[in-house]
């Protein structure tokens, strides 16, 4: 008899997977570092302080005055050239705004320790998304209320060398509402919204909250080769930490610039994002580092990929099972 996959630890491994796309998909903002002395889900912060803010987290590299010295021996046209390359100003989100992304996600580990029924040997999984956000609320600084379609397009599970497939579900809308002090998701055929759904919505919900929070405020970034920014992530731990026992750190994310084509349409980033979940079963950790792109006009995320190794231990009645493998997230992005 085929053993069953188990779905327990399937699930557990989502969860963070889902808080990792967040974030990897919404590298840059006007501003990513936030004053010490503001609350960590301030989503409402000034300009001024941004902008002081952003000066201080991003020292250029190269000396204003051979900077200057540089530019002044190209010719107009190249000059412009290069400010063009090297500047994005966010195109922001507005009521009735579309966001369309494919996303895949991706795991493979060993476990070791398992309950005698399931048995040890190697987990993976791996799923295609679709979700399809349209803005239904806004402010000058924050989303508030955005309606979700989500679609499973396909999963492959497998364990111990058998596996099983699963084709494509109906979708489902949820109407979420980001106004309060933690996100309320509501199925529109009023079903209860489970945690595997929680982490599916996730993928795309948590970035895009975080990007347009950060971006809203200073709308416009200046980039030299070497920029580096640290970025908070408070609003992913109001969207998951909302079980008895349960708790998550995510980040800070870790972005990072180099350089691009000037004819290029996207803008690259490098990423890094640690993320710690635990709850009465266990703990899970990731380390993903990556790449996500924005595009060089809207300044807003087209692509993004992310991959890292991810350990988890743990167990229901102190049994103490492991899994240690790697972990996979990517996707793309388009504004129809």
């Amino acid at each position: 008899m085929t053993k069953p996959v188990p779905t327990r630890a399937l699930v557990v491994a989502a969860v963070l997977l889902g808080c990792g796309v967040a974030p990897s998909r919404a590298p840059l903002g006007g501003n990513y570092v936030l004053p010490e002395a503001a609350p960590v889900a301030d989503r409402h912060a000034t300009n001024a302080a941004s902008a002081r803010s952003n000066a201080s987290a991003s020292p250029p590299v190269v000396p204003v005055a051979a900077a200057s010295a540089t530019l002044a021996a190209k010719p107009a046209a190249a000059v412009a050239q290069v400010a063009a390359a090297d500047t994005i100003h966010f195109e922001p989100l507005q009521v009735g705004s579309q966001i369309a992304a494919e996303v895949t996600l991706s795991a493979s580990v060993e476990m070791r320790g398992a309950s005698p029924s399931m048995g040890d040997g190697k987990l993976s999984f791996a799923s295609r998304l679709r979700l399809e956000l349209v803005v239904r609320k806004a402010s000058a600084q924050s989303l508030e209320q955005i309606e979700c379609t989500l679609t499973t397009l396909s999963m492959h599970s497998e364990f111990a060398g058998q596996g099983s497939d699963a084709g494509q579900e109906p979708p489902a809308t949820y109407d979420i509402s980001l106004a309060g002090p933690s996100p309320i998701i509501r199925a529109r055929n009023g079903s209860e919204v489970d945690s595997v759904e929680r982490v599916k919505i996730a993928i795309l919900l948590v970035p895009l909250v975080e990007f347009y929070a950060h971006w809203a405020r200073s709308p416009t970034l200046e980039l030299e080769p070497g920029w580096t920014s640290t970025v908070p992530l408070p609003f992913a731990a109001t969207l998951f930490a909302t079980t008895r026992g349960e708790s998550l750190r995510a980040g800070p994310l870790n972005v990072r610039f180099a350089s691009r084509s000037a004819t290029s349409a996207d803008v690259p980033f490098e990423l890094v994002l640690p993320l710690h979940y635990g709850s009465d079963l266990g703990t899970i950790e990731l380390d993903l580092s990556g790449s996500a792109q924005l595009n060089a006009k809207s300044g807003r995320p087209t692509a993004f990929a992310l991959s890292g190794p991810l350990s988890a231990s743990g167990g229901a009645r102190g049994a103490q099972m492991s899994l240690s493998g790697t972990a996979k997230l990517a996707g793309t992005l388009s504004y129809p």
